[in-house]
């Protein structure tokens, strides 16, 4: 019998393939010599894909346990039907009497009393509950064994720091997403952005790459799972990072940054790391706003800088919490 891990693995999100590994690891200390299977994107002696419905209802009866490993799969912000689909593996995984772990899970926004309820129903029987962010926690305070933790890419994480010489390069992590193609150009366009060197790094292949090289980024680079703890060695004073993990991953090499938050988990994520954040969600954002953030950014950076090592110090200390 092998443990099963949901998670929105096998599609090239960098996040989500951390999340997996992480999930593993964590999970190797209390299931020694254990297997895996996980939901993925095709069928193999791993992977179950999430289509394959037959196929994923047998695994979970089949498994001795069922995990939902990291990332923010509870939520219908997006898409409704993402969130039934994770709730009904839930829900059978109680029916076949299946003990369930919830890691580091992101949860919301949810819209409507019904799905609410019914979320809350799903994660009652839970044996081990803990979130990502303070959001989350208040979400399932009524739960007894809810805890608080960090999100799973801080577990067990190096942390590196440089001392930047001079504001020369920037970094920029930006989602394939059309409705934001406008406001991104004008900002590369920005003195402050556009006579400095430039550098994309992709954290979804290779879609975020595609994107940005039509943005007019001449030069980009992939961040995925294998490299996403070594050093980039790339001494970028700035990174301009809309992916949430693009923020951890900033962090960890000690680069500050200003978040671009089309979803309110980058806010949280830049608060929680002490970095600004421009919220594109609210479409109340502004190039002006923009360019006031990067005034009063570069104004504070070494305070910045300073706030950036302790917050992820704390929170790579906050992730130890996770015990099963």
């Amino acid at each position: 019998m092998s443990i099963f891990l949901i998670g929105y693995y096998g599609y090239g999100n960098t996040g989500d393939e951390i999340c997996l590994s992480k999930t593993k690891q964590l999970l190797a200390d209390v299931f020694p010599n254990q297997s895996f299977q996980y939901l993925g994107a095709t069928n193999n002696s791993e992977s179950v894909s999430r289509w394959s419905f037959f196929r994923v209802i047998k695994a979970i009866c089949r498994s001795k346990a069922v995990v939902l490993g990291g990332g923010g799969l509870l939520q219908n912000s997006t898409s409704t039907r993402s969130l039934l689909y994770y709730l009904s593996l839930l829900i059978l995984a109680k029916c076949c009497k299946r003990p369930l772990y919830v890691l580091a899970q992101g949860i919301g926004p949810i819209r409507g009393a019904i799905y609410r309820s019914f979320l809350r129903y799903a994660l009652r029987h839970a044996k081990h509950l803990s979130v990502r962010d303070y959001a989350s926690l208040s979400f399932v305070q009524t739960l007894d064994q809810a805890t608080q933790t960090a999100d799973l890419a801080f577990y067990q994480a190096p942390s590196y720091n440089f001392d930047t010489k001079g504001f020369s390069s920037i970094g920029l992590a930006a989602c394939h997403l059309p409705e934001y193609r406008s406001f991104l150009t004008e900002l590369l366009s920005l003195d402050d952005i556009s006579t400095r060197s430039l550098v994309g790094l992709s954290f979804y292949n290779p879609k975020d790459e595609v994107f940005m090289t039509s943005l007019g980024v001449q030069r980009c680079l992939s961040v995925h799972a294998d490299n996403f703890y070594e050093p980039s060695g790339l001494e970028l004073s700035l990174l301009i990072a809309m992916r949430y993990h693009s923020c951890i991953w900033a962090g960890l090499q000690g680069i500050p940054f200003i978040g671009l938050a089309y979803d309110p988990k980058v806010r949280w994520i830049s608060k929680s790391l002490g970095q600004p954040c421009i919220d594109l969600y609210n479409n109340s954002y502004s190039i002006s706003q923009f360019k006031q953030c990067l005034h009063e950014f570069l104004e504070n950076y070494e305070g910045y800088q300073k706030r950036l090592r302790a917050m992820v110090q704390k929170q790579v200390s906050l992730s130890q919490s996770m015990r099963l």
